[in-house]
């Protein structure tokens, strides 16, 4: 097999390099270790503005990554899109985080009673594993089974469905700092952003760091979407962090570091992305897809 068959899918396989952008990474631990510390408010707010494609989404992956491997806080990614699907918003976060993507009802509520450690007696206990495991994979209209936990649970009130939702979120914590990483949530609706609100009313005893990623040409003055996140910024005293495109010698860096180029392949990448880091590797695939990479 030709050896430039392969660069696409040495190219798919690993994560997208983090280039440069000291300075935000600097913030955002700083950040982070006064979440760990118990310094300042409960709650953070810091959102990540700038034009598709110029690397928001990657140095917030970057922390969630860095407070993975730490252990001492959990990170929480929910994505939402123009379009909505099953798993986006708090239900995929959740979902992603139990590795549930996959997995039956019945296979949930025995996952949750174990991981929470819930006894057999324990009535309550067993009523918050069917609420989450009803949230989490909903019974079928007319089903009436019951799951391991022994509890028929219907979220039937938006308020019930949010208290799992609270409930489930502090379990996931377990006593630690909780990272929520919100990719795109300009297309969240007003229900998400309710809910974040009330999270910071109700929940000032858990320590939560909300990393946002926004889009600066979806959220123009006057829209829906940028009256929501003023909103979630005043009330939270949020930080704003703009991100920029990369100058050519750091995107040059980029391209290098995602596969060995010589210098014309190397600058003409960087020339073509104009310094957005997403535009940049989509170059790298169009050029390895269509054969004209050479190793």
């Amino acid at each position: 097999e030709p050896l430039a068959d392969r660069a696409p899918g040495l190219l798919s396989i690993r994560p997208s390099p983090l280039v440069d952008r000291e300075e935000i990474r600097a913030r955002l631990r700083a950040v982070g270790g006064e979440m760990i510390a118990g310094k300042g408010p409960p709650h953070r707010l810091i959102i990540l503005l700038g034009p598709a494609g110029v690397g928001k989404t990657r140095i917030a992956e970057w922390l969630c990554e860095a407070a993975q491997e730490d252990g001492r806080m959990v990170s929480l990614t929910a994505r939402y899109r123009p379009v909505r699907t099953a798993l986006d918003g708090m239900l995929g976060a959740v979902t992603q985080y139990f590795n549930f993507e996959r997995i039956d009802r019945d296979t949930i509520e025995k996952s949750l009673i174990d991981r929470w450690k819930i006894d057999k007696n324990d009535r309550k206990g067993r009523s918050w594993v069917a609420g989450a495991a009803e949230w989490l994979r909903p019974m079928a209209p007319g089903d009436e089974r019951v799951g391991p936990s022994g509890v028929r649970f219907t979220l039937d009130t938006l308020e019930l469905r949010r208290l799992v939702i609270q409930y489930t979120i502090r379990r996931c914590a377990n006593g630690r700092p909780l990272l929520f990483f919100f990719d795109d949530l300009h297309h969240a609706a007003q229900t998400t952003f309710d809910g974040l609100l009330k999270i910071h009313r109700e929940e000032q005893d858990q320590r939560i760091l909300m990393l946002v990623t926004v889009r600066s040409e979806d959220v123009q003055l006057g829209t829906p979407a940028a009256e929501r996140l003023r909103q979630l910024r005043e009330t939270m005293d949020g930080e704003v962090i703009e991100v920029g495109p990369m100058d050519r010698e750091t995107t040059c860096a980029l391209v290098r570091a995602s596969l060995p180029l010589d210098d014309d392949a190397t600058l003409e990448a960087a020339r073509r992305s104009r310094g957005f880091p997403l535009f940049a590797l989509q170059q790298l695939h169009s050029w390895a897809h269509a054969g004209n990479l050479e190793f």
